[in-house]
């Protein structure tokens, strides 16, 4: 988050001012405001508690961070690294017979058996290609 979405926030402006000023989009900043406003008791009661030896400031630190940090994402975890994206478009920029094949232009089945058999990941369907490719 950048830190200038606090001060324009606490400044009183609105979600669209928020928005030009942080320059990212209205549902971001209106995320941020809805996370800051649903915690914002706790972190007061523990801010009041400043000054005992409950308080460390630390641990308030990184209760505002776990507060405006993005959560879990549904679904499993991406099991195909960014490296591995590229090695397959850079795979697919190269014409077939530069890798020994038989063929002319590429197939999402051809640049999966190719992937695969050059090691570039251990398992990956056709379409999971043509998903990377349409990225």
């Amino acid at each position: 988050m950048p830190p200038n979405f606090l001060e324009s926030a606490n400044k009183g402006h609105s979600n669209s001012e928020v928005k030009r000023r942080v320059g990212v989009g209205l549902n971001t900043v209106k995320r941020w405001r809805n996370r800051w406003e649903s915690a914002y008791d706790d972190l007061i009661a523990y801010e009041n508690t400043a000054g005992s030896a409950d308080f460390q400031l630390s641990e308030y630190r990184q209760k505002i961070i776990d507060v405006l940090g993005d959560a879990q994402r549904s679904g499993a975890p991406k099991r195909i690294a960014v490296a591995q994206e590229q090695q397959i478009i850079a795979l697919a920029c190269d014409k077939p017979e530069q890798h020994g094949l038989p063929h002319t232009t590429w197939t999402h089945e051809l640049l999966q058996q190719t992937a695969i058999k050059k090691q570039v990941i251990d398992k990956i369907s056709a379409r999971q290609v043509g998903r990377i490719l349409k990225k």
